[in-house]
């Protein structure tokens, strides 16, 4: 197994302390502290799409293949248990986790998703009945897989288009110094009725103000959505107010797309959208915007 980090040289005096966890990946992703232990997780690192496998080739030559994996976990994990007993010695564990202990609830109950949901309901507790099969391959179609092709990275997140000659993402925000648009392609989400919330700047003037609330559109799929403004000011940075809107009940499932335009200047939008469940079938009920 190669060790996840630098060979220092023995003037630097330093040492790799496997009990400490730094994370690269968002700050909100673990429930915690990142786990130093791991070494890959189909999460943040899926599997092929049609040809799921695993393979290891230690320093003598050794060659080992997993292929074939399917399973209904929701995240698989392959750790060296350097975070759990620091005592014992190292050694690779192959885990299947139906709820990952590690993972916020948002991520452990539905995976890596574009939606946040409201409901933040703890994961299910207590045995839970999981599947997964995978066969061992030798060596010589293990080496075949290690010298294969790799295909990028596709966490199924959607495809973001921006339109506008001033349109900024920043992350966190997307800014429309000029009248444009953001619209997230190929979206998925669990099939069901649900209002959409979200955040928009309703004004670069004070907290109270809302010039710039008639000046956004809603579209799921081409179709025009109502929303209204639920409250206002809940998000500030300098002169720019953030408010949350929510829109009429849609169906949303496998695959849709959300798009937000603006007619006017200095409007701004933060890409956070939560789905907050309806019983109420999908159409256009009396709301203003």
């Amino acid at each position: 197994m190669l060790r996840r980090h630098f060979r220092f040289p023995e003037e630097a005096d330093y040492g790799w302390d496997r009990t400490m966890a730094w994370g690269h990946m968002p700050y909100n992703y673990y429930n915690g502290v990142c786990p130093s232990g791991r070494q890959w997780e189909s999460m943040l690192e899926p599997l092929h799409p049609s040809r799921p496998a695993l393979a290891f080739l230690d320093g003598s030559g050794q060659a080992l293949l997993l292929e074939g994996v399917s399973t209904s976990a929701r995240n698989v994990v392959l750790t060296d248990r350097s975070d759990e007993a620091v005592t014992t010695p190292e050694g690779l564990a192959l885990r299947f986790y139906e709820v990952d202990p590690d993972l916020r609830p948002r991520y452990s109950r539905r995976g890596w998703s574009f939606w946040q949901y409201a409901d933040a309901s703890p994961p299910p507790s207590g045995d839970q009945t999981l599947a997964f099969t995978l066969r061992l391959a030798d060596e010589a179609a293990c080496r075949r897989a290690l010298e294969a092709d790799r295909l990028p990275v596709d966490r199924n997140q959607p495809l973001l288009t921006l339109e506008g000659p001033e349109t900024r993402n920043e992350g966190d925000t997307i800014w429309f110094i000029q009248p444009g648009g953001a619209t997230w392609s190929g979206l998925a989400a669990e099939p069901g009725a649900y209002r959409i919330a979200f955040e928009m700047r309703h004004s670069e003037r004070s907290a109270e103000d809302t010039e710039l609330t008639e000046h956004y559109a809603v579209e799921l799929d081409g179709r025009v959505l109502n929303f209204t403004w639920e409250q206002l000011n809940t998000y500030e940075t300098g002169n720019a107010h953030f408010g949350r809107a929510v829109t009429e009940p849609v169906l949303l499932g496998e695959g849709n797309a959300l798009s937000v335009r603006t007619d006017a200047t200095w409007c701004a939008l933060r890409p956070r959208f939560e789905l907050r469940a309806v019983t109420e079938p999908s159409g256009a009920p009396d709301a203003e915007h």
